[in-house]
């Protein structure tokens, strides 16, 4: 693990992980936008009640996609932080970025038909799986490390 693996491979995997950080946000201002158009676009041309209620109708947050990425994250940067500390901060900005725009899109964007329907199943899950993240955080961390020795010396 030397500099020209940070050079090529860490740089990939940071670039990735910013990426992945931004994704979900982009994607969400970017159907923000497109149904925004889309009412000022077609809001005229509605004849019935029913088809300006259908095209006011917000839309659902998708709870499983937000746990997947989530999961991805924490996954990436547990496996990659021995040799690389930047991604416990690059996960936490996520979290941070994550966080603040679900909540602001919660109450401005998404409908509430399906927020109780919620149950704890999908938690439960993912607390299930953390304990893997953690098993391959330990496994690679002495290769990790024994790897940057052995090109110290």
């Amino acid at each position: 693990m030397g500099q020209e693996w940070y050079n090529s491979v860490g740089g990939a995997l940071l670039l990735t992980l910013i990426a992945n950080m931004l994704t979900p946000v982009a994607t969400t201002l970017f159907h923000m936008i497109r149904r925004s158009v889309w009412i000022t676009c077609c809001r005229r041309r509605k004849l019935t009640q029913h088809d300006l209620d259908r095209l006011y109708q917000r839309p659902t947050l998708d709870v499983g996609i937000r746990y997947a990425h989530v999961l991805t994250v924490i996954f990436l940067s547990l496996f990659y932080s021995a040799g690389m500390p930047l991604m416990i901060l690059l996960a936490a900005l996520s979290f941070m970025a994550i966080f603040c725009f679900d909540k602001c899109l919660m109450l401005r964007f998404y409908s509430s038909e399906n927020a109780g329907s919620f149950d704890g199943t999908l938690a439960l899950t993912a607390a299930r799986i953390m304990p893997f993240a953690v098993i391959l955080h330990l496994v690679r961390f002495p290769t990790t490390y024994n790897l940057i020795e052995q090109t110290i010396h």
